[in-house]
């Protein structure tokens, strides 16, 4: 059972005009502190690595974290840091719904208000697809009408091949 993970964000921007560089170095330390915090209270030791890497997902608040990218900025200032480090701390953060938090976080100054949408995520080459239809509705609906449970927000994202890395992992057979 996942626990309730709270980044609150205390500054006064509510939107995209009142985002200011200064607030959004504040949300960066703050979502920096709240992700460490909670790796500690999980029992996770937080290693030189796993810092560089938390500050990298911080640094793409309201963005698709990219594991590439997390790897480039993190290999920028430590480059005995292999992309396996960065991809089992990105799952482990992942795992806990931190990324899924920090994306919303960033989101809510990017856009007022963000239709809704779920994520095509390649495991080859880690691209990630935004898909805005009305699936995340649709099994809201389905939840309401099969279990009276009324979902205030649904975070859905889907893990396979993208047709490129498809099409390469079927001529390796």
């Amino acid at each position: 059972m996942k626990k309730e993970i709270h980044f609150d964000d205390n500054s006064d921007h509510k939107d995209k005009d009142t985002h200011n560089t200064h607030s959004n170095d504040e949300t960066k330390q703050h979502l920096i502190q709240a992700m460490t915090r909670y790796l500690q209270n999980e029992g996770y030791r937080i290693t030189e690595p796993r810092k560089l890497i938390i500050e990298a997902v911080a640094n793409q608040v309201g963005w698709h974290v990219h594991p590439k990218s997390v790897f480039s900025y993190v290999h920028e200032r430590d480059d005995t840091i292999g992309i396996a480090t960065v991809y089992r701390t990105l799952k482990v953060l992942d795992d806990m719904d931190i990324m899924n938090r920090v994306y919303s976080i960033g989101a809510q100054y990017h856009e007022k208000s963000a239709p809704s949408h779920y994520h095509l995520i390649c495991i080859d080459c880690g691209n990630i697809h935004d898909i805005k239809d009305s699936l995340p509705e649709e099994i809201s609906e389905q939840i309401k009408k099969d279990y009276g449970f009324y979902a205030s927000d649904i975070s859905m994202s889907v893990y396979g091949r993208c047709s490129e890395c498809k099409r390469k992992h079927d001529r390796k057979k």
